[in-house]
């Protein structure tokens, strides 16, 4: 096998057993692996950081080995991809800063409705799918095309998993926020007032 095939594997590999936690922490939140039950001291939190690192890492070098072989070869889309990725890092510093690093890791935290969170309950997320796209736009890679698809899906469905776990930590003011403030994009009526919120 290539390098470039191997660097495909392994990041197929890598998002498949992080979708798998996901879906086992949707289905039995009893017995979820994100967020970490026990927090940094549990193989759940090893699992879903170690597989996304891996996955991160594995996305990087199969960019460099497939790079120019799928329909984004002119140097437009190389421009909007490195718009796209250097915007939404700035967008999911500003959030990982108003939230803090080690809610950002699902370790737990204050529930945070202010900045980024005012808008949407998951700019982290949002902003972390925008990079993959602009990332594969830059790279123009077909083979990172494809294992975007089950990693933006993963980053999109990591809220679902979330929510049970910050409604048991917030209650009342979890839900309220909920009400308020969209999932991702949109609009929400309602008011209340101003919290604090770990929700990436």
């Amino acid at each position: 096998m290539t390098p470039r095939w191997i660097a495909f594997a392994i990041v197929l590999l890598s998002e498949a057993l992080v979708l798998g936690g996901l879906v086992v922490s949707i289905v039995r939140p009893e017995r979820r692996v994100w967020p970490a039950p026990r927090g940094a001291r549990s193989w759940q939190f090893w699992w879903s950081w170690g597989f996304l690192g891996v996955a991160v890492a594995g996305s990087l070098v199969l960019a460099w080995f497939d790079r120019g072989t799928f329909v984004f070869d002119h140097w437009v889309w190389k421009v909007a991809g490195v718009g796209i990725v250097a915007a939404a890092e700035f967008f999911n510093e500003r959030a990982v800063r108003a939230v803090g690093r080690p809610a950002s890791r699902g370790l737990g935290g204050p529930l945070v409705t202010r900045g980024p969170y005012g808008r949407t309950r998951n700019p982290q997320y949002l902003a972390q799918s925008a990079m993959v796209v602009g990332l594969v736009l830059v790279a123009d890679s077909t083979l990172l095309a494809i294992a975007a698809v089950p990693g933006i899906v993963s980053l999109l469905l990591t809220p679902f998993a979330e929510e049970k776990w910050l409604e048991e930590h917030h209650g009342e003011a979890y839900r309220r926020y909920r009400e308020r403030v969209p999932r991702f994009l949109g609009r929400r009526g309602g008011g209340g007032p101003e919290s604090r919120s770990e929700e990436q």
